[in-house]
């Protein structure tokens, strides 16, 4: 999902999602499918994140015991919005992908089932969850997991999320002053490896390279903003 650098309405850019993995997944890719959004306006997301996926892959045994994992770094003591982007691009009936959604180690949603919620291919979605982030040690590193629900059967064992945003809310004093996020080490050499083909191009290239890489920089640290409500 997101594997491309875009904009789009409400000034939000859109990034790979590779720096912020953790553990197994695949990347699925129909470029030619017609996205209706329906009820969901345009601006919601590009056309191209609803285009690219995340998934498990084809070997069911190996799905069962496995699940998708992204990990973010967020401010403590803050609340995060997590907006999850869904849209299924290859199947077509319900039940025959359902998945859980967690949070934290904590389920947002255990029965996801696209289908179930468009009523049919090509049709995006989303889904919000709201989480409180506090201070303890390890509070300030955000898991987001999906996996294979088995219990239900489904008629393939795998996942999908299209896109994922992350939005930190303001505090009840209207406040968001926090630490500024540390990238991961795989977004640090990403972001090194952008910089390095950048200089090789003329001076004023650079410039503008340089221009568009501090904005992406700042995208990425917003978007790694975001949470979900623990169930009490």
């Amino acid at each position: 999902m997101l594997f491309l650098s875009s904009t789009n309405g409400l000034m939000r850019s859109w990034y790979d999602d590779t720096p912020y993995m953790f553990g197994a997944g695949t990347i699925s890719h129909v470029g030619n499918i017609t996205i209706d959004y329906k009820e969901l306006q345009e601006a919601t997301a590009p056309t191209d994140v609803y285009r690219t996926a995340r998934s498990q892959g084809p070997y069911p045994n190996i799905n069962k015991q496995s699940n998708v994992t992204w990990v973010f770094q967020v401010d403590a003591n803050f609340t995060n919005l997590f907006r999850f982007h869904f849209c299924e691009y290859h199947l077509e009936k319900i039940n025959q992908r359902v998945f859980e959604i967690m949070l934290i180690n904590e389920t947002a949603f255990n029965t996801a089932d696209i289908i179930a919620w468009t009523g049919g291919k090509g049709i995006p979605t989303r889904k919000d969850y709201v989480v409180y982030i506090g201070n303890e040690p390890g509070d300030a590193q955000l898991w987001v997991t999906l996996k294979t629900n088995i219990d239900l059967k489904p008629e393939f064992y795998d996942i999908l999320l299209n896109g994922l945003e992350v939005f930190k809310l303001s505090d009840s004093k209207s406040n968001l002053v926090g630490r500024n996020p540390v990238p991961s080490e795989m977004m640090q050499k990403q972001l090194i490896a952008n910089r390095a083909a950048s200089n090789r191009k003329c001076s004023k290239q650079v410039i503008v390279g340089d221009a568009v890489g501090g904005a992406a920089t700042v995208g990425v640290a917003a978007v790694v903003l975001f949470v979900i409500r623990k169930r009490r």
